[in-house]
């Protein structure tokens, strides 16, 4: 298919043609369509939209809505006929949906033509009195690999059919506001093939459930099936889940191991051989436990039967108030302000450590080296800038891929170096209680402890995006709640597992002075070409992960924007920018300006506080008890309805207040290593 396909121009069918098209026969599809059930697809349908991806995801931000015709340019008809043109852009993800009253005008006849490309043409019909949409597809003609053309641009189709709706109901806001009752009316889809397999009209039942991803489709009534019986949807109608216990467990792994395994060794050797494993198994204790909580609610009501949640915010509305519900939205964003700052941190001291890396090949490990951090958190920023501009760049299938294999490339080299410097020691070092008080104040003793507590739970934080992989498991039987379990349990036992050894390897290597940054504090000099393979990869994944993080705050803040004032060229209009191949961009000056202004902002705080184990332990901090302990336990006694002063009660409030305690104490010994480093530290200057 190509890049750009148009969902548009709609023609009147007859209703007793049931989906022959008003061309000539020599063009016309030949015999009557299929009607299938979904049980009938199961063995083609969830593998194709595996190999295409997920669907594309609905934004109102990028719908621009032209009404043709006087009257409906003043939106003052709001009565049928209606005819749809939506032209949707795969490279830039944009939508342009131009509503027409007028079924007969020379574009809505010419649809023999256009259709026969990769349009879509659909208009509204009354059929025994009652009104339906009628959408149909050329999915094929004659050709020497006709049922695989025919397939692979039905599945297409299909994925996108949904956001073709979701355009026409929000871009027609006015139809439907006149006339709710059409949201109940039934969409029929029409695939034209020559491929007599898809040659077939399905009906995807009413407007509401049809404009939902990979929606349960009503089966027709020759075939006598219920809607229930479907083999290839779930519950919720959506693609039917395919997720096991096994692969929730690796994304919990690959979501939890990153750059936060750095500073690990540093924070056990503030507290030593007794305090700092013990620490490290407390926190994957709590982290268990609440994400245990966590798991219960993912479904409302019902844990095998209610509605399903899909995300963490989704979670929130279900069980807590508006007050609370807009509290964890707001620690969200705050909480993805400070990751920005820190990735950019840790990104320029992995890229600075490469420069001191090869100069200290080049003239010895005892020659200074100082390299200006400054440029390289620039490089970093304006390379943000870049991907951020580009519309859904988190949504790349590939990205997490990347990301799984950079984080695990330089977590395993820092544990092999680790390893070996242990050897080459000849034997453990460190201390039971960390580095001792001489070295350190006996005030900054104690800060550097709670500030480690920071540390490790940074290394912990994935609790936010449980819930998205929750809603991949294939369930009942049993409870996606039970499996979802079974898998926390054993993440956070590998988890814990590699991170007691990347942690104790690192301070049995360094001891009590082991860097902060166990691959860019030099505590390792050789071999030279391994530790820049390991920043290399650090970069590359901070890259990624930069964007997978502030693209949900670009779009919040966009959509705020364009429903505060909706008039605004400057925020609403798009430029259309030509692009090689046939392709287009769509360049939007408000889009440009803030998501550049939001990096040049992080990037000079990143400037500014270059603290990097300060950094990660704040995050830590205020990350940990809000979003991994007191939502989940609060949802979970509003899920449970847990009885107010009952001993589970108390007991999860207890927990809520000690890790609050615990927070308030790791996010004071953060601030306080600033503002010790703040008193050395001089900005813009080589260190």
């Amino acid at each position: 298919m190509a890049s750009c396909f148009s969902a548009g121009n709609a023609f009147a069918v007859p209703s007793s043609s049931m989906g022959r098209s008003p061309v000539s026969a020599a063009a016309a599809p030949a015999g009557r369509p299929v009607i299938l059930s979904c049980a009938r697809r199961d063995f083609y349908g969830p593998l194709a939209a595996r190999l295409l991806g997920p669907p594309t995801r609905f934004e109102a931000s990028k719908l621009k809505v032209v009404f043709m015709g006087e009257e409906l340019e003043k939106q003052s008809l709001s009565t049928i006929p209606r005819a749809y043109t939506l032209t949707h852009c795969d490279f830039t993800a944009n939508l342009t949906l131009a509503v027409s009253s007028n079924t007969h005008n020379n574009k809505l006849m010419g649809w023999q033509t256009t259709l026969h490309r990769d349009d879509v043409v659909a208009e509204w019909k009354k059929i025994k009195e009652e009104m339906s949409l009628h959408v149909h597809c050329y999915v094929s003609g004659p050709n020497i690999l006709q049922d695989l053309a025919a397939g692979f641009r039905y599945h297409i189709f299909s994925k996108e059919l949904p956001l073709v709706l979701k355009a026409v109901v929000h871009g027609d806001s006015v139809l439907f506001g006149k006339h709710p009752e059409l949201m109940e009316a039934k969409v029929w889809v029409y695939f034209h093939s020559k491929s007599k397999k898809y040659n077939r009209v399905e009906c995807w039942g009413p407007l509401k459930d049809a404009s939902q991803v990979f929606p349960s489709m009503e089966v027709s009534l020759e075939l006598g099936l219920p809607q229930g019986a479907s083999k290839c949807f779930d519950d919720d109608g959506r693609l039917k889940r395919t997720g096991t216990l096994w692969t929730a467990s690796a994304h919990i792994i690959t979501a939890v191991i990153g750059s936060g395994v750095l500073s690990l060794a540093w924070a056990i050797g503030q507290l030593g051989w007794v305090a700092g494993p013990a620490v490290m198994l407390l926190f994957s204790f709590v982290t268990y436990y609440t994400s245990a909580l966590l798991a219960d609610c993912y479904r409302s009501g019902d844990p095998v039967a209610g509605k399903r949640n899909y995300t963490y915010m989704d979670a929130v509305r279900a069980n807590l108030n508006g007050f609370k519900v807009e509290l964890c939205g707001y620690l969200q964003y705050l909480n993805i302000v400070g990751v920005a700052i820190g990735y950019t941190i840790a990104a320029s001291i992995s890229m600075v450590a490469i420069k001191r890396s090869n100069c200290f090949h080049k003239n010895g490990d005892d020659s200074p080296c100082q390299v200006n951090s400054n440029p390289y958190m620039i490089m970093f920023g304006v390379a943000e800038i870049f991907f951020s501009q580009i519309p859904d760049f988190d949504q790349i299938w590939w990205l997490s891929i990347v990301a799984a294999v950079m984080s695990f490339t330089y977590s395993s080299i820092g544990l092999a170096l680790g390893i070996v410097q242990v050897i080459k020691n000849g034997g453990v070092r460190g201390s039971l209680t960390g580095i001792s008080i001489g070295t350190v104040s006996q005030m900054d003793k104690v800060w550097r402890s709670f500030q480690a507590f920071g540390d490790i739970a940074f290394a912990y934080s994935y609790s936010i995006i449980l819930i998205e992989i929750q809603d991949t498991i294939r369930a009942p039987p049993p409870s996606e709640a039970k499996v979802m379990k079974k898998a926390t349990l054993i993440s956070v036992a590998v988890t814990t597992t590699f991170y007691m050894l990347c942690g104790c390897m690192g301070y049995a290597a360094f001891g009590d002075l082991a860097p902060g940054n166990l691959l860019t504090g030099f505590g390792f000099y050789n071999p030279y070409w391994l530790l820049d393979i390991a920043n290399v990869a650090i970069v590359i994944h901070l890259v990624g992960a930069y964007q997978v993080y502030c693209q949900p705050l670009f779009a919040f803040v966009e959509k705020w924007a364009l429903r505060t004032w909706p008039e605004s060229q400057f925020i609403s209009k798009d430029i259309q920018v030509p692009l090689p191949a046939s392709r287009s961009y769509k360049f939007n000056l408000f889009r440009l300006t803030w998501r550049t202004a939001f990096v040049v902002v992080t990037t000079v705080v990143s400037m500014l506080l270059p603290f990097f184990n300060d950094v990660v332990g704040f995050l830590g901090a205020v990350g940990f008890w809000p979003l991994t302990v007191y939502f989940p336990v609060e949802m979970y006694i509003v899920q449970k309805k847990v009885a107010k002063w009952s001993t589970r009660w108390m007991c999860l409030q207890l927990l809520s207040l000690a890790c609050l305690i615990i927070t308030i104490a790791s996010a004071a010994g953060s601030i306080a290593g600033v503002v010790s480093d703040l008193k050395v530290y001089h900005p813009f200057k080589a260190r």
